[in-house]
């Protein structure tokens, strides 16, 4: 499955997972103060491989993943076990404690530019795309891009605490277009949680796809890419 590349006019990214991951080494210090050895490299592939399981909980839920942050944490170590060996899941609390921050303060968390963002966003900008973020947040979202020296590439954030609807309901990206007036047939839309991004931007008339770094995902019926760069490798090849 492919995008009409050459149809498109405008590119909205979700921020968290697709161009802003978590800080890592924030977690990866409380698992070592709780006697947990943990790297960088294997708390971010143990995250990644999470992605499906968080896209579970918001197919079955129909709506967006309640306790969010606690998916994300059981989910992150029960992957971490499953591939590493690495047994932390009775760190759960801990970390929900002292690694995770209170709602509204989520960019302390989520700040670490994804690799090769700066460098995609910048190639699109260039070549004249609008470029929008739609993201499921608690008011950081903005601060999150910033923290990772992605904002000034944005000409809107759309924040669905600050909007009051939330992915998977297509009527988040009513303000996204209210905020740059692309046809929706010509705008194509990243995500990385398939059940929050995909369809509810094809139910928004967008062009969707998947940020899906180690196919973690398996077969999905939508475009799939190994980050944000190799989307715009994609994109602006395909123009």
């Amino acid at each position: 499955m492919s995008l009409p590349f050459e149809r498109l006019e405008a590119v909205f990214l979700d921020v968290g997972g697709t161009l802003v991951t978590v800080d890592h080494a924030r977690i990866a210090s409380v698992l070592a103060e709780e006697g947990v050895g943990a790297s960088e490299d294997q708390l971010a592939r143990a995250e990644a491989a999470a992605r499906p399981a968080l896209s579970a909980a918001i197919v079955a839920s129909g709506r967006p993943a309640e306790g969010f942050f606690a998916l994300f944490v059981r989910a992150t170590l029960t992957e971490l076990r499953a591939r590493f060996g690495i047994d932390a899941r009775h760190c759960e609390a801990a970390i929900l404690a002292r690694a995770v921050p209170p709602p509204g303060r989520s960019d302390e968390l989520w700040r670490r530019p994804v690799p090769g963002a700066a460098r995609a966003l910048a190639r699109l900008k260039e070549a004249g795309f609008p470029l929008v973020a739609v993201s499921n947040s608690d008011g950081s979202a903005a601060r999150s891009l910033a923290h990772a020296g992605l904002a000034q590439f944005f000409d809107a954030v759309i924040d669905s605490h600050i909007v009051g609807v939330a992915k998977p309901d297509p009527a988040i990206f009513s303000h996204a277009f209210a905020a740059c007036p692309a046809a929706p047939e010509r705008t194509v839309y990243l995500g990385d949680i398939y059940a929050g991004d995909i369809p509810s931007a094809r139910g928004a008339g967008l062009h969707a796809a998947l940020v899906d770094p180690y196919g973690d995902y398996g077969d999905v019926d939508c475009p799939t890419f190994r980050d944000v760069d190799a989307f715009a490798d994609a994109l602006l090849a395909g123009l």
